[in-house]
């Protein structure tokens, strides 16, 4: 081994650095270097490593070590940069927009299993996607997915069926699908049915056979529901179920 590969491998144990007559002492202890070459080995272990720190790229750095201010070497750390990872998202393309429904559905069913509720998805949807339990209460889930389109998504929900199970139990859940970060993601509008039932009632949620509904996500991260109200505080709000 050379007198660099040496105090190398010698300097990777000592974090703080050492002497020089303190690496060749080990480097004798180690078996590293003979003792009939000790001398000569001491010599070119200094001036291996003063010529060391002039390199562009020195695997030393001078250090201080107690009172010592000269003579001491570390091993230079150099932190690589980590290189950035792009994700690139894929593309879907569906034929059908059952699909993204009930992808919904089964977003939302896995959010309260994680959250403790014990859900069902309803095999057919008369005003109830999804009905969940929890501490002995229950609560019925109506599911809207909608994606993107430049910042806005549109939800529908049948005005006979809001009426039917217009209760305190009764929840719909906005589910916003779009594009963060080259991720696809979802947030989730939480609403209690008497909130909708509210909106309706000052005329921010009109329809005679349905009502519309549009979500605007601003660049600040607003979330505004038929332009005026703001119903971030309902976002991914899960706990508002109780």
């Amino acid at each position: 081994m050379t007198p660099v590969e040496i105090a190398r491998a010698i300097l990777e144990q000592e974090p703080k650095g050492l002497h020089v007559s303190d690496i060749a002492q080990k480097a004798l202890q180690t078996n590293l270097v003979e003792q009939s070459d000790f001398d000569a080995f001491s010599k070119k272990l200094q001036s291996a490593l003063a010529q060391n720190v002039k390199t562009r790229e020195p695997i030393f750095r001078k250090t201080k070590i107690g009172g010592r201010k000269k003579g001491c070497y570390g091993l230079a750390s150099k932190l690589a940069k980590p290189q950035r990872i792009r994700l690139e998202p894929d593309e879907i393309v569906l034929e059908s927009t059952n699909y993204f429904g009930k992808a919904g559905e089964y977003a939302i069913h896995s959010e309260l299993l994680f959250r403790g509720f014990n859900a069902s998805i309803m095999t057919v949807d008369e005003g109830v996607d999804i009905i969940a339990s929890k501490n002995n209460r229950f609560f019925y889930l109506q599911v809207k997915t909608s994606k993107d389109t430049n910042g806005t998504f549109v939800f529908s929900i049948r005005k006979a069926a809001f009426t039917a199970n217009l209760n305190g139990g009764t929840f719909y859940i906005l589910v916003a699908r779009r594009i963060i970060q080259r991720r696809h993601l979802c947030d989730y509008v939480i609403l209690p049915s008497s909130y909708l039932q509210h909106l309706i009632s000052i005329g921010a949620i009109t329809g005679l056979n349905g009502y519309t509904l549009k979500l605007v996500i601003t660049d600040a991260g607003q979330f505004l529901l038929n332009k005026g109200e703001d119903v971030t505080t309902f976002v991914n709000r899960f706990s508002l179920i109780v």
